[in-house]
């Protein structure tokens, strides 16, 4: 099939994030029609480019690459590995960037680097931990961190201590129903300069 721009910008975005919901790839891709949008998902589909998956019980139906989607964009061979246990964080990582897209707090989707692709800039084997994503703006670079389920205090600020030696802001997502996981942000946040709360409410 003749690939779009547009099509290419869904298989890129699958890539960037390993899977997105309908809802994500009308926003990210520029779909001014839900109707168009799921023609096109269902003519790449038909082309065996993408696939459409129920993971979860009560969670939308997945998109992400196939084997020859990820071959179209030359990226790596193998297929990302979809983990239940997270599947509502990552929803959440996806839901944080078209906020901070549509207040305009990042430009373009062109300044944001995701977990994905930041562990393939230092070599997938390197484990060393990564933020959510990141972004550029005016010359300075943040880390976004969401964080839905409790850490140990000492996992927690070797996460936020490595942010702060290698990026110049920090934004921080939690549910603000876990008074937990608020306490120990903002106990932590309090040793360190350039960190922003932002609550899971404020993206609807």
């Amino acid at each position: 099939m003749n690939l779009s721009e547009r099509d290419y910008r869904i298989l890129n975005n699958l890539s960037k994030w390993r899977f997105l919901l309908a809802k994500h790839i009308q926003v990210l891709c520029g779909f001014s029609s839900s109707v168009t949008m799921y023609r096109r998902l269902k003519t790449l589909i038909e082309n065996k480019l993408i696939e459409k998956k129920k993971i979860l019980y009560g969670v939308p139906s997945i998109y992400t690459l196939t084997h020859s989607g990820l071959m179209m964009l030359g990226r790596n061979k193998r297929k990302d590995k979809i983990r239940v246990d997270i599947l509502q964080h990552n929803i959440y990582v996806v839901e944080t960037a078209i906020y901070l897209l549509k207040k305009e707090i990042v430009k373009s989707l062109d300044d944001i680097t995701s977990e994905k692709e930041l562990y393939s800039l230092s070599g997938f084997g390197n484990r060393k931990h990564q933020p959510d994503f990141i972004f550029e703006k005016e010359g300075k670079i943040y880390a976004v961190e969401i964080e839905l389920s409790i850490k140990i205090m000492e996992r927690l600020e070797k996460n936020m201590k490595d942010n702060f030696l290698n990026y110049d802001y920090q934004i921080w997502v939690i549910d603000e129903k876990n008074k937990k996981i608020i306490k120990n942000i903002k106990s932590l946040a309090e040793k360190y300069t350039g960190i922003k709360i932002l609550y899971l409410k404020e993206l609807c």
